[in-house]
């Protein structure tokens, strides 16, 4: 009999206990949660973000210049990270562009090729005719021989809802000249942003003198300010621009192994979208 009396109080300490552990794991847990939002912007998850990918980088180089292939090419295999190449179709095995065999083993080699139409016109300036022309033909061409086309990058970053109209029956990204970075929030696809690197600089309107954009400390900063903000930043590179020396070439370099160091992503133009859908469903 008194077996059976002191049982149930044995019963009734180990519950007792087992809910005084459950209570203190969740207290714990609560605890740990507001931590990891405080180090969060307000409304996201850090888990969220950094399974993303935190934020991303792409470099993107216009019009298909030799030196894509003889400069560029091995800054990015050294560094074992791809860049994005746009094409004008007109231009291919012409002196001074690059070829399309050496298009098909970019690539081949991980990079990604986009349009930059056929000729190089300003869009706004074009009948519907012909804008269809210059947005169809150009990814037709590519396809044709061999290549995978999804985005445009507008020539001269001209663009207007007549053009986004045209572009948007056969890309998926269209990709414009400045405006800093992109909000995956806020991402508007036939509207990108870029930062010039190495030539045609950011232009910042400001009544008051500011810090200059041709500099190395300028394209870490805006690699800061992605990591920063969760954003994605797209790099436009002109190759055979005016301004783009030998120290610009440098500092291109340099800003890769940067990126590449920073809690960020260089990818490609597809890559990068695929990271800022993710980071657009972060609460």
């Amino acid at each position: 009999m008194s077996n059976n009396l002191k049982l149930p109080q044995r019963r009734t300490f180990r519950q007792q206990s087992t809910l005084f552990g459950l209570i203190s794991g969740l207290l714990l847990l609560s605890a740990c949660g507001s931590t990891s939002s405080s180090s969060a912007p307000p409304g996201t998850s850090a888990a969220c973000i950094q399974a993303a990918g935190n934020s991303a980088v792409t470099f993107l180089a216009d019009d298909g210049y030799q030196q894509d292939w003889d400069l560029l090419r091995p800054i990015f295999q050294d560094a074992g990270l791809p860049f994005v190449s746009a094409i004008v179709t007109n231009n291919l095995n012409k002196p001074g562009y690059t070829t399309l065999d050496e298009v098909k083993q970019l690539q081949a080699e991980g990079d990604e090729i986009v349009s930059h139409t056929v000729s190089h016109p300003d869009l706004n300036s074009l009948s519907d005719a012909e804008l269809d022309v210059e947005l169809k033909s150009s990814k037709a061409i590519l396809e044709a021989d061999g290549l995978t086309i999804k985005h445009l990058v507008y020539p001269m970053g001209d663009d207007s809802a007549r053009v986004v109209a045209a572009a948007s029956k056969y890309y998926q990204l269209g990709v414009e000249v400045g405006n800093g970075l992109n909000d995956p929030k806020a991402l508007s696809l036939f509207h990108l942003h870029r930062v010039a690197l190495g030539s045609y600089f950011d232009v910042i309107p400001s009544t008051q003198p500011h810090a200059p954009t041709n500099t190395l400390a300028y394209y870490k900063e805006r690699v800061d300010e992605a990591v920063r903000t969760h954003q994605w930043l797209i790099y436009m590179v002109h190759s055979s621009g005016p301004g783009f020396d030998a120290e610009q070439l440098s500092n291109l370099k340099a800003t890769v192994e940067y990126a590449k160091s920073q809690n960020t992503k260089v990818t490609t133009l597809s890559g990068g979208y695929e990271i800022a859908q993710k980071l657009a469903a972060c609460r």
